[in-house]
């Protein structure tokens, strides 16, 4: 028969179901204790099976099955659970039976697909159910709630659910694997959740215990513990929906930052202020609260502060180091410390401005967010990690990286939780690191988070201690005291054990699961190189996983922990010693036992006791006269050998500083072009696809209604030399190259630190300017243009050498979407070869660029956009202007 279930008795009596009905075993013989057909077998309360039939069966030890309700002729039972108060069944067309006390509830839940398995929580009325399109979770107060076992993917049917002593919920797919949902501390905000927008950019908490979020493109919304409350958006009056950042002041108004300018919101009031209102500046990227009063204010153009009753800013003109502001903080002094784009942190304590970058242990100076911990330290996201500084201190700080532990070096978001610990945002999850440095773990997806990527400065801690945390998708909160703590202790094994490269001929598998927990190895003198292999296996956080190693004659005492899964001896001295191998899961807990491997080193033919003892008479019968001659040329020749010894490493260390500096010298060799001293493609190649990935994390941020004429782009720029065959020609090579000598030392005195140029190959440069917007691009390539124009070279016997250029411009990225691969650079650098062709069409000596015209934010594709310009480089996207300049100065 097709057995379609089995479970066993407390007693051991086992039961199994088929479509004949129902058997018990009891040891010696089969019993028939149900003759009507079953599909399934389940564990209830206490002893009690209930078999899934026609109508479910209660079976205690009594093995006389009991109907439990019965069923209309057109239900037929698909699945059921139970606990100490309710069963629950479903039947077809996804109808739900809640059974307590001999009465029943149907009901229809909100849900996709057909209902497969259920599994009832151990105490209330909460549920989970899979259907053949999903999970979902019933919470006690009827709420439906859709799981998704991977981020954004739904459609996974699912096969059984199963719950351990730990609360783990195990969920059994079709066909996608085995899923582990943990109790879980995170509770999450997504479009499938009720949402109103695809991510958040910051929070705040008003006085009455709500959470105000600003969205990406859903205005302001606010949580009030368990519903959606108040909301503002540009209906309201806000200037546009996409909110960059939000605040209470300390009389409770709420302040909200768009790309438009800033408003404040009373219970009675909505204030907003922007360029016409007396604003520096109207792109508005963080608020915090003034602790006296008022409001600090970060923009695109420098710092803004209010005071009660008016503005006050400061820019580059008033001592600012930088222009943009990314984040800011305010400490205990009142000074407030701010990120400033691609020019490090600074301070300000209301008169002055101190600047920390790459020379105080910034570990670059291209800065994402900053915070201040409850220590007073500094904590500030970089492209290159996390730095931690104490704001009172004059050190260089702390940094901690990839090679911390971290998973990627970009830090966008960071904030603290209340036992100290730093929780890191980056592009490849969320870090939450100790106090003293240590990557303790690292969320992500897979591990309940919204997203794996956090969104720029988007992480906070409210009054109740729980950490929001805004991802690239959705929210994600956490409450850091239900974090469960992994207690089981880690067992080690030991995997291989190599001689010389090889398997070791004595060597087995030994674990400390089992009662051999321990290893003798015989290492023969041959053996020059013994390694071990270990490992613990572990279903939480395997890859936090550390080992603490021990060998016994050198050191008794157990190593610190160490993520290395391996370690190699080499040339063991002989003796016996005992190798141990602890393992520390990730929360620290270390392994029960220790696994042992006992080492016997044997020694060489010459140093064991017999040919000693045979050494020694040899010695004493060659006489005392022999022995100390012996000695006197021993010693003089150790003395030869140690001097020999000194000499050879102090030539290997200088031959070791040589060899650096000269692999020093090829690597700026490789990326430097040597006639003209500028970069050349390499150094480009290395450049502009990263270039291009900040761009385009950029630009997703601004909204429909910015201005894109104001956009912070990129300028690639193409420069061809007019008539330089002429020149070769005429006056010979040495002539040519000394133009393009001098035509690198103008593009060398034009380049801010910031852009890059270099030698494309021939008369042709290429120039990688950063931060451009309109107004900017069009006076780069002004002045560009001007300073060729009055360039000159002298020529044999004094003759006066004009040189002059070609340009071909265009501000990056072409669109708003879709936009080109990384890889995919070379294009961009031929559409402004294109463009400068088109001046030298032109009649020569004048520029040609295509850069977006001022107006709302078009969404338009840069691929399409680029790939159609190279086809027609007339056909110019209706967003974007092709323009001409010619040179504003007379030549010389």
């Amino acid at each position: 028969q097709r057995l379609s279930g089995i479970q066993v008795m407390p007693d051991g009596t086992i039961l199994v179901s088929s479509a004949k009905g129902i058997l018990a075993y009891q040891g010696n013989q089969w019993t028939l204790i149900d003759e009507s057909p079953a599909f399934g077998l389940i564990k209830g309360f206490g002893n009690r099976v209930i078999a899934l039939g026609r109508a479910p069966l209660g079976i205690d030890s009594s093995l006389e099955p009991s109907p439990l309700l019965e069923l209309n002729d057109d239900q037929r039972l698909v699945a059921a659970s139970e606990n100490s108060d309710h069963l629950w069944i479903a039947v077809l067309r996804n109808t739900l039976g809640l059974i307590q006390r001999d009465d029943i509830v149907w009901m229809t839940p909100d849900i996709e697909g057909e209902i497969i398995t259920l599994l009832a929580d151990e105490q209330g009325s909460g549920l989970w159910i899979g259907t053949d399109e999903g999970l979902w979770r019933r919470h006690e107060n009827g709420v439906i709630e859709e799981i998704l076992l991977q981020p954004r993917e739904h459609r996974l049917q699912i096969s059984t659910l199963l719950k351990d002593r730990e609360g783990n919920v195990w969920v059994g797919t079709w066909g996608a694997g085995l899923f582990q949902i943990p109790p879980t501390p995170w509770t999450l905000f997504t479009r499938e959740t009720g949402f109103p927008a695809h991510s958040a950019w910051a929070f705040s908490e008003g006085q009455d215990g709500c959470i105000w979020m600003a969205t990406s493109d859903g205005g302001v919304v606010s949580w009030c513990g368990d519903h959606w409350g108040a909301t503002l958006g540009s209906e309201d009056g806000l200037p546009s929906d996409a909110v960059f950042t939000l605040s209470h002041d300390t009389e409770g108004a709420l302040w909200v930052g768009t790309y438009h300018g800033v408003c404040r919101r009373t219970e009675s009031n909505l204030q907003c202020w922007g360029i016409d209102d007396g604003l520096r500046n109207d792109f508005i990227r963080h608020l915090i609260p003034r602790k006296a009063g008022g409001m600090w204010m970060a923009t695109d153009e420098g710092l803004a502060m209010w005071d009660g009753s008016q503005w006050h800013f400061w820019g580059q003109e008033e001592g600012l180091p930088g222009t943009l502001v990314r984040s800011l903080a305010e400490d205990s002094d009142g000074r407030v410390w701010m990120a400033l784009d691609a020019v490090g942190v600074a301070s300000f304590d209301g008169t002055s401005f101190t600047l920390f970058n790459e020379d105080d242990g910034l570990p670059t100076n291209r800065v994402w967010t900053l915070g201040l911990s409850s220590r007073g330290r500094l904590l500030v996201g970089t492209d290159a990690g996390l730095w931690i500084r104490d704001v009172n201190d004059d050190g260089p700080g702390m940094v901690i990286g990839i090679e911390d532990g971290l998973p990627s070096e970009s830090v966008i978001a960071v904030t603290e939780d209340l036992n100290g610990r730093i929780w890191a945002g980056t592009t490849h999850g969320v870090s939450v690191i100790s106090p003293d440095g240590e990557v303790l773990r690292t969320f992500s997806a897979h591990e309940g988070l919204s997203d794996t990527e956090a969104a720029e400065g988007a992480s906070w801690r409210d009054s109740h201690g729980r950490l929001w945390l805004g991802m690239a998708y959705g929210v994600t909160v956490v409450d850091p005291s239900l974090l469960s703590r992994n207690l089981v202790a880690p067992e080690v094994v030991l995997e291989n054990a190599r001689s010389n490269g090889r398997t070791h001929p004595e060597f087995h598998v030994i674990s400390t699961t089992g009662e051999n927990d321990t290893l003798a190895l015989r290492i023969d003198p041959s053996i020059t190189h013994l390694r071990f292999d270990y490992a613990a296996p572990s279903f939480v956080a395997p890859e936090l996983v550390r080992f603490r190693l021990a060998l016994t004659c050198f050191s008794d005492q157990f190593s610190p922990p160490s993520s290395d899964r391996h370690i190699t001896y080499h040339a063991l001295p002989a003796g016996k010693y005992r190798f141990g191998i602890q393992a520390v899961n990730n929360d620290g807990v270390p392994s029960a036992k220790t696994l042992w491997v006992d080492l016997d080193v044997r020694p060489p033919w010459y140093r064991t006791r017999w040919f000693q003892f045979f050494a020694i008479l040899s010695a004493a019968l060659l006489g005392a006269g022999i022995l100390h001659l012996r000695d006197r040329g021993r010693l003089k020749r150790k003395a030869w050998l140690e001097e020999e010894v000194k000499q050879r490493t102090s030539d290997l260390d200088s031959a070791n500083q040589q060899i650096q500096e000269q692999n020093r010298q090829l690597t700026e060799l490789s990326r430097t072009d040597p006639l003209t001293g500028l970069g050349n493609r390499r150094a480009l190649t290395d450049v502009l696809p990263v270039e291009m990935s900040i761009l385009k994390r950029e630009v997703i941020r601004l909204g429909p209604s910015d201005n894109i004429g104001d956009y912070h782009a990129a300028v690639i720029m193409m420069i061809d030399l007019d008539h330089f065959k002429a020149v070769n020609d005429r006056w010979g090579h040495d002539v040519g190259d000394q133009a393009l000598k001098r035509c690198g030392n103008v593009l060398s005195d034009e380049m801010r630190e910031c852009d890059q140029a270099v030698r494309w190959g021939g008369e042709e440069f290429v120039i990688l300017a950063r931060g451009m917007d309109r107004k900017g691009t069009l006076l780069f390539a002004q002045r560009i243009l001007d300073r060729f124009n009055k360039c000159h070279l002298e020529g044999p016997d004094g003759i006066d050498i004009p040189i002059r250029a070609s340009f071909g411009f265009l501000q990056i990225p072409l669109g708003t979407t879709d936009f080109q691969l990384s890889d995919q650079w070379p294009r961009l650098v031929d559409l402004a070869d294109r463009l400068m062709y088109r001046a030298k069409e032109k009649g020569r000596a004048r520029s040609i660029g295509l850069v977006w015209r001022d107006g709302g934010l078009p969404r338009v594709s840069a691929k399409q956009n680029c790939e159609t310009l190279l086809r027609d480089i007339e056909a110019i996207p209706e967003a974007m202007e092709l323009v001409e300049l010619k040179p504003s100065v007379e030549s010389d």
